[in-house]
């Protein structure tokens, strides 16, 4: 195992490219956001026919220590000798995908486009959901600047160190993972397609209305805790909270960088919400499905983003 013990500091103004957007509405008392990477295990965690599995373990600036899951394709050795480079695809899984079983169908899906030739980064949110304080609608627009962070030092000690083809880096984002990524494609440049797969915008009024146990869970401890005794309430003080959302990054992105599937009787991600993202983002090509959250889970594990072997 190595100890690279890379410190990166990250002032938003200067490295966030994001405009004024981030800086002037958000952070002005924020000066510096810290991230090390604490290790990078060159040692196989994991060996298949198809792929390696690495460990990249991120120190956060609270000292939480995050781990991404790195599956290399088989190929890459091969690929070396022939001085080509390999396709990178950044995947953030859906909210529910903390759990050990739907971890497992990520990292299923993952070892499916391994075995096609692709690496894959799987990035995980920072935070579980659950308690009061650590989704707490406050701390929002922290949690997915910070995130972004995190995932883009990740790409990037990544794209440093293995020859990773630059124009062929992809970003899926699934649900929540959706979410996240829009925030991460406004911010960096380096990721060249996405798939936005039931991702939406108006963050309160997915909060509100959202029926994904998670969010309804945390959503019912807020008011109680909060004082809110109707749901007009309580996405008023989201919304007064909301200083950065999916809308507002989604101008930045290009429409020509990103793809969206919309499942049209959803209720986790509300539909709405999702059309509404769509259309901020210049009405990218999309992929309707008529069925619920579920429905678009299961056509993406089974029949989506489809890829050419490389």
């Amino acid at each position: 195992m190595s100890n690279l013990n890379i410190t990166v500091p990250i002032n938003l103004k200067r490295s966030f490219s994001l405009k004024d957007i981030y800086v002037d509405k958000l952070y002005q008392d924020v000066h510096r956001c810290k991230a090390q990477i604490l290790r990078h295990n060159h040692n196989v965690v994991k060996k298949t026919n198809y792929y390696c599995h690495k460990i990249l373990s991120i120190m956060t600036n609270n000292k939480q220590i995050i781990k991404y899951d790195f599956l290399i394709a088989q190929n890459y050795r091969q690929q070396m000798q022939q001085h080509k480079q390999f396709p990178l695809i950044v995947l953030l899984p859906p909210l529910s995908a903390q759990g050990l079983k739907n971890t497992l169908i990520v990292k299923y899906l993952a070892s499916r486009y391994a075995k096609m030739g692709y690496s894959i980064l799987i990035a995980k949110s920072d935070t579980q959901w659950g308690g009061y304080e650590e989704c707490h609608f406050n701390k929002f627009t922290n949690f997915f600047i910070r995130n972004t962070t995190y995932t883009r030092l990740a790409l990037r000690h990544i794209i440093n160190h293995y020859p990773v083809d630059p124009e062929k880096i992809s970003a899926t984002g699934i649900s929540f993972g959706a979410i996240r990524l829009s925030y991460l494609l406004a911010a960096e440049d380096k990721i060249k397609s996405s798939t936005l797969v039931m991702g939406g915008g108006n963050l309160p009024q997915i909060l509100a209305n959202s029926r994904q146990p998670d969010v309804v869970r945390c959503r019912k401890k807020h008011m109680k805790n909060d004082g809110y005794s109707f749901l007009e309430d309580y996405e008023k003080a989201v919304s007064m909270n909301n200083h950065l959302d999916p809308l507002d990054v989604a101008p930045l992105i290009g429409k020509d960088r990103v793809k969206m599937v919309i499942t049209h009787k959803d209720t986790y991600v509300p539909t709405r919400n999702q059309i509404e993202l769509w259309q901020k983002l210049g009405r990218p090509e999309k992929i309707s499905l008529e069925g619920g959250h579920y429905y678009g889970a299961y056509w993406f594990f089974k029949d989506g983003l489809q890829l050419e072997e490389t």
